[in-house]
């Protein structure tokens, strides 16, 4: 009787093991199939630059690049510390750490809601270093849009997010073309802001949602 006793319950945990087993098979397979297909539909962005250096890391960025890398993410004006690099760095010499540091408050200024005098904070530290890989110009114009297209104020974000992607594919960017020897190169030596890049144009793959939710999701695991 003792044997018969337990029969059931072990016959449930099997069962109940089984369907675990088949369960996490089917989220592995799902899981492989979102990397594959986001990878090979987001190629065209990361062959822009004929290499692999997304989610790479150089170990070369010095504070005031990571200060521009961190004020690219959300709530970036509510942290003191970017605010007061910032307020210590203001200048207007035509150097590149000085378009950085102004490019950092633009965004500052795009994550803070005042969208439009961020956007020309942006696109005017870039003017002292035309000429050089916009890479930089084309995050902060990225995040203008998507800061705007995520305010709720846009009825057709999702259509004019579209429009944005298919802009960035055809013409290497929304303002400038990325796709150049200069932008290249950078990219092999500051892997650290394509990924930042490629990120953001995950948000508005996301925006974008339908065909686009997967490689977005691709994009995001690259993050590091």
């Amino acid at each position: 009787m003792s044997n018969t006793r337990f029969v059931k319950p072990i016959a449930i945990l099997s069962g109940v093991l089984i369907a675990i087993s088949i369960g996490l098979g089917g989220l592995w397979l799902f899981g492989n199939y979102v990397l594959d297909a986001g990878k090979e539909d987001s190629a065209w962005l990361e062959n822009m630059w004929g290499g692999k250096y997304f989610g790479r890391r150089s170990g070369r960025l010095d504070s005031y690049e990571l200060d521009f890398i961190k004020s690219l993410s959300h709530g970036a004006s509510n942290e003191q510390s970017l605010i007061d690099a910032v307020v210590r760095g203001t200048c207007y010499d035509p150097s590149w750490k000085c378009s950085v540091i102004m490019t950092t408050a633009g965004n500052l200024m795009l994550d803070h809601g005042n969208y439009q005098v961020g956007l020309r904070g942006v696109v005017e530290a870039h003017e002292r270093i035309r000429g050089q890989c916009p890479v930089l110009l084309e995050s902060s114009v990225t995040l203008y849009h998507v800061r705007v297209l995520s305010s709720g104020n846009q009825k057709d974000a999702a259509q004019r997010a579209a429009t944005l992607l298919r802009k960035i594919k055809r013409e290497g960017g929304i303002m400038e073309d990325l796709r150049s020897d200069e932008c290249r190169a950078l990219a092999g030596e500051r892997p650290e802001d394509f990924t930042s890049y490629a990120l953001l144009v995950a948000s508005l793959m996301e925006l974008a949602g339908g065909r686009y939710s997967v490689p977005a999701a691709y994009l995001r695991s690259l993050k590091k």
